[in-house]
C-alpha cells in the first residue's frame, strides 16, 4: 500500500471495489483509512482520490479521517480541487 505507479492505482481501485462487498465495513474502513494517510503526499488517480475521499467522508465523527482532511487541506495548492468540497463539508 505504498506505491503509487500507476499499475499499484488500479489495482486498489479493483481491490477497494471488492472489499466494499466482501470484507466487513470495519476492515475495508482500516484499509481505506491506512491508503489515505499513505498517499497524501502522494500524486494519485483523480478517480481513485474521489472514491477514497468519499468514503472517508461517510465515515463521520472518526479521529483518523478529520486528520486527514485536515491535512489534506494544508498540503493542498488546488483552491480548485473538488476533493476540498468533500473535505470542506465533512464538518457540516
Amino acid at each position: 500500500m505504498n506505491t503509487f505507479d500507476e499499475n499499484s492505482q488500479e489495482m486498489m481501485k479493483k481491490i477497494i471495489y471488492i472489499l466494499m462487498y466482501t470484507e466487513s465495513l470495519e476492515k475495508f474502513q482500516k484499509i481505506v483509512i491506512k491508503y489515505a494517510k499513505n498517499s497524501l503526499n502522494h500524486k494519485i488517480d483523480k478517480d481513485l482520490k474521489l472514491t477514497i475521499y468519499n468514503i472517508l467522508f461517510q465515515m463521520k465523527n472518526n479521529q483518523e479521517v478529520e486528520q486527514i482532511f485536515i491535512d489534506y487541506i494544508v498540503y493542498n495548492e488546488d483552491k480548485d480541487d473538488p476533493i476540498l468540497k468533500i473535505v470542506n463539508s465533512y464538518w457540516k
